[in-house]
């Protein structure tokens, strides 16, 4: 699983915003002000800050920090520390929290690999650490300075328990490269309570380990195996990366649809009855 990806200059993305473009996927619409201005309060304690967030709406030194989908920015606090993806690369730095003051207290890591698309870590790092307050509403949580304020939300968990122990059949691929097109495609998948899982697409067989990261359901460990042409390779190419980089998933009685989290590709399947 290659889930980090390396570094793209967000002024750049700045620059075209202003001049009216879209830079592939670029999302325009922001927080009401009644939500991202909502009072903020310190937490009774730490632990009410814990668990994984998603940025919704974000400015600081370096400007606003877009919100581009697909390429979610989240931030997952424990005791010690908050980390998480940049949109492009994986970053963490500890931290300590004392009532509603933040200080990070070393130096911040990220990995460095090359981004497929426009990641605006840049100035979502810059606002980041350029924070020095955290505070809840609800399911909201804003870290905010003189110069910066990032406003999360809590992810919800996945139906796991719909999910698990069941043997789903893969009906379609709804991809969405060069342009939106949809797939026929022999496949199979099955999630097992032991955190492991299973299945095929095509010529291409797999299994491996998954767990549970705010509302996604990541593969921590995955092998392949079985030989397929180079055209048989495109077209089991968006199942492998749907399933390979973590995703979201809906379940409607016998229908699972599993929505890639760097992509708007879809996977649509159906229970073995």
């Amino acid at each position: 699983m290659n889930k980090w990806r390396g570094l793209l200059v967000a002024s750049v993305l700045l620059v075209m915003m202003a001049c009216g473009d879209d830079p592939g996927g670029l999302s325009a619409s922001r927080p009401s002000p009644t939500t991202s201005e909502a009072a903020i309060t310190p937490a009774e304690k730490p632990a009410d800050y814990k668990g994984l967030w998603r940025l919704i709406e974000g400015t600081g030194p370096e400007g606003d920090v877009p919100i581009v989908k697909g390429w979610e920015i989240t931030g997952h606090i424990n005791d010690k520390a908050i980390y998480g993806d940049t949109g492009c690369n994986y970053y963490a730095s500890p931290v300590t929290i004392e009532g509603g003051h933040l200080s990070f207290t070393g130096g911040g890591y990220r990995n460095e690999m090359g981004c497929s698309g426009p990641a605006p870590e840049d100035s979502y790092l810059a606002a980041l650490y350029a924070s020095t307050a955290i505070g809840r509403n609800g399911d909201l949580l804003v870290l905010s300075g003189p110069e910066s304020r990032l406003v999360f939300k809590r992810t919800s968990p996945p139906p796991i328990r719909a999910i698990i122990d069941r043997r789903w059949q893969l009906e379609k691929v709804v991809a969405t490269h060069p342009q939106p097109h949809k797939l026929s495609l022999r496949g199979e998948l099955s999630l097992h309570k032991g955190g492991t899982f299973e299945g095929f697409a095509g010529c291409k067989q797999f299994s491996g380990n998954w767990i549970v990261e705010g509302d996604r359901i990541l593969n921590t460990q995955t092998s392949y195996r079985g030989r397929c042409s180079q055209r048989e390779l495109k077209l089991v190419a968006a199942v492998i990366d749907a399933l390979g980089d973590g995703f979201t998933a809906q379940v409607n009685a016998d229908r699972l649809t599993i929505f890639a989290a760097r992509s708007r590709d879809r996977l649509l399947y159906r229970a073995f009855l």
